[in-house]
């Protein structure tokens, strides 16, 4: 079994070794054998429902004002937490630490605010707040760190290897040689740390239902149990999973191997898992911003605003206003005699169509119509420039928009996924950090980092094509000029490429953002878009836009320019290669740039398509327009690691190694001395 190439010397009696470990292999679920990768689909789901819903709700809380106190700044950093360490495989000391201490600071927030509300704002302020965090944070650090140089002191000199999913520190410092009673007494001292946090928690809590219990039955009353009571929930949920994970490997002997370690792996998983959705559907405030976030049905009292009316009209003209729209022919053919006044802008006196002041209002059309005011106005003269855009894609789909999730989010998730490994084997595998590999994983670096910062295309396509360009350049030395390319291809000229591309590409992205800046935006804020396209935001703009256009058009001319580049170098190397002898090594070669070539090919169709597309919005519906450039975003993403993967020999078998690894390394399989 897959088990079995790893027990050199596991269960001799007291075996001499003349080294010591530096590296362990982590081997869970081992009696499931080949059956372990079916695990991958629960795990996966579990992983993904955690990291969308504690992003959603950290989004929130950092997004909304309103929840900047003190008690939903530290339910975002519980979601931190719970997003960071299944990402990490952080060691389980670190994680309860920190974990702990957050619980902890919300206990002391509600002890101030229930107990004694006088005091509140005096005790729970930014000082105080801040001598809390370094305190706790300098202890943990200290602890952890300790417990780590301890362990790294060790030697390890029989088994490397650990029957977990992570490294846990009771199960590393079993297998080391020697005395050991420093590192047993450090793990005991990272122990008392939640448990005297438990206590904190425990008077805490207390305390505050005696008051509870005390005080008049009320509205009040009802809330501080319903807030608390949330809180318990969450800690229950983090120390029952804690406790029961660290119990099972002190009676491991009535646990089978498999079920300690699904336990463990449950103790990331499933507080993730429930504590936002706990503090989603019980928490008021948190609840109403993630429908906001995910179904908007109301717009805000700030875009309700009446425009300023030519020609000196003022509120003695409503009568007149009432009975004539000040709008175009709506986009999405509303009718007027069906929809009165939800399509357009009518009167100054919005009072007369419910309106009142700044009161918001509930809206029964699509959600496109509840941020349409003002957009179709015949040239309207507004007193403010708008700061916030709207971002509307598939605005025909109406209600259906929903069940796009689906096939971006797997697009998405497998972008990220095969993107992600094939950074981790290029940046793990010391013989794939010849230059050609780095500039593969650059690319790897953009398609991930793209999609998820929801950049400008502007931004996303100079420096793609500035990458592309580069591995040209590496291939044509090597190819052409092979005798020269250890003296071209160094780490300095490397250096002074990478920092003049990017220096251009930073100097004419940032000076397009800067003049967009500058503009004003008197009508519309709404982008028919799924991502903030320049072109479209300096078409909403009012007054001159000639130097936006000129910024614009110098932005297009990068990639054309690394394109033309990239054609000159790929003709001169094929007319080398088809000069030269039949034979493997040009083989290789056309395979190499084959490979290249392709994903060439996939990167500037998708960019000239989703360019087109825009320059040609009459023919093409606005939804396929849409699509179209998500495809940009995506499409590459999703091809680009499958095409390495599969095409480039070295990366391949890095990866085959990755998920499947079949062979012991030659060094692990020694003689043990008898």
């Amino acid at each position: 079994s897959f088990l079995a190439q790893y027990i050199v010397g596991t269960h001799m009696e007291e075996p001499q070794w003349n080294f010591s470990h530096t590296e362990f292999f982590l081997i869970g679920f081992s009696s499931l054998g080949e059956h372990r990768r079916y695990l991958f689909l629960p795990f996966c789901v579990m992983f993904i429902f955690s990291t969308v819903c504690n992003t959603s709700l950290l989004y929130v809380i950092i997004r909304q004002r309103s929840l900047h106190a003190p008690m939903y700044v530290l339910i975002g950093s519980i979601a931190c937490v719970d997003i960071v360490a299944p990402l990490l495989v952080a060691p389980r000391m670190l994680f309860s630490s920190f974990q702990s201490t957050i619980l902890l600071g919300m206990a002391v927030d509600r002890y101030f605010a229930i107990i004694l509300p006088l005091r509140y704002n005096d005790v729970v302020n930014s000082e105080n707040i801040l001598r809390f965090t370094f305190v706790y944070v300098l202890r943990n650090t200290i602890i952890v760190s300790s417990m780590v140089i301890l362990v790294g002191r060790l030697t390890f000199c029989a088994s490397n290897v650990l029957y977990h999913c992570f490294c846990e520190h009771q199960l590393v410092v079993n297998l080391a040689c020697g005395d050991t009673t420093k590192n047993y007494i450090a793990g005991f001292v990272n122990f008392c740390i939640p448990t005297v946090d438990f206590l904190g928690l425990a008077y805490s809590y207390v305390a505050i239902f005696v008051v509870i219990f005390r005080s008049a039955a009320g509205e009040s009353r009802q809330k501080a149990i319903h807030t608390c009571g949330t809180h318990l929930i969450v800690i229950f949920i983090t120390y029952f999973s804690s406790m029961t994970a660290f119990l099972a490997y002190r009676v491991k002997h009535a646990i089978p191997a498999d079920y300690r370690v699904l336990i463990s792996c449950m103790y990331f998983l499933v507080p993730g898992c429930c504590n936002p959705v706990i503090y989603g559907i019980r928490t008021k405030e948190i609840r109403e911003q993630l429908i906001k976030l995910f179904h908007c049905t109301k717009i805000a009292p700030q875009y309700a605003k009446t425009p300023n009316f030519k020609d000196g009209a003022t509120s003695h003209d409503t009568a007149t206003h009432s009975q004539t729209p000040l709008c175009r022919n709506n986009p999405l053919q509303w009718s007027r005699t069906t929809l009165p006044w939800k399509s357009c802008l009518w009167s100054p006196s919005l009072q007369n169509y419910g309106m009142n002041g700044g009161e918001e209002i509930e809206r029964e059309d699509s959600f496109l119509a509840q941020y349409i005011v003002g957009t179709h106005m015949e040239e309207p003269q507004w007193n403010f420039s708008h700061t916030e855009f709207f971002l509307i894609g598939f605005s025909s789909l109406g209600e259906h928009r929903r069940y796009l999730f689906l096939p971006f989010c797997v697009m998405f998730i497998f972008s990220t996924v095969c993107n992600t490994s094939l950074l981790y084997v290029i940046i793990r595998q010391r013989s794939l950090h010849a230059p050609m590999y780095v500039l593969i994983g650059s690319i790897a670096c953009v398609d991930i980092v793209a999609p998820l910062l929801v950049a400008p295309r502007m931004l996303f396509s100079s420096f793609q094509s500035t990458i592309l360009l580069g591995m040209a350049v590496d291939r044509y030395f090597a190819i052409i000029l092979p005798l020269r390319y250890n003296d071209v291809v160094n780490s300095e000229n490397i250096l002074r490429f990478t920092f003049v591309y990017v220096l251009r590409n930073t100097i004419i992205v940032s000076s397009m953002v800067i003049l967009v800046g500058r503009l004003t935006f008197c009508a519309s804020n709404v982008l028919y878009h799924c991502f903030c396209e320049h072109q479209l935001v300096v078409n909403l703009a009012c007054g001159d836009t000639t130097k936006n256009y000129i910024a614009g058009f110098v932005n297009f001319c990068i990639p054309t320019v690394d394109f033309l580049g990239l054609a000159y170098s790929y003709v001169a190397i094929f007319v080398v290669i088809f000069r030269s002898a039949a034979g493997e090594s040009r083989q290789k070669a056309i395979h190499t740039c084959g490979t290249h070539l392709i994903v060439i090919f996939i990167t500037y169709f998708s960019s000239m398509t989703a360019f087109l597309a825009y320059r040609v919005k009459h023919a093409i519906p606005a939804d396929y327009r849409v699509l179209i450039s998500c495809m940009y975003f995506l499409v590459p993403g999703c091809c680009n690691p499958v095409i390495y993967g599969i095409r480039t020999k070295e990366i391949r078998e890095q990866l085959i190694k990755l998920f499947h690894c079949t062979k012991i390394a030659p060094q692990y399989a020694k003689t043990v001395p008898l």
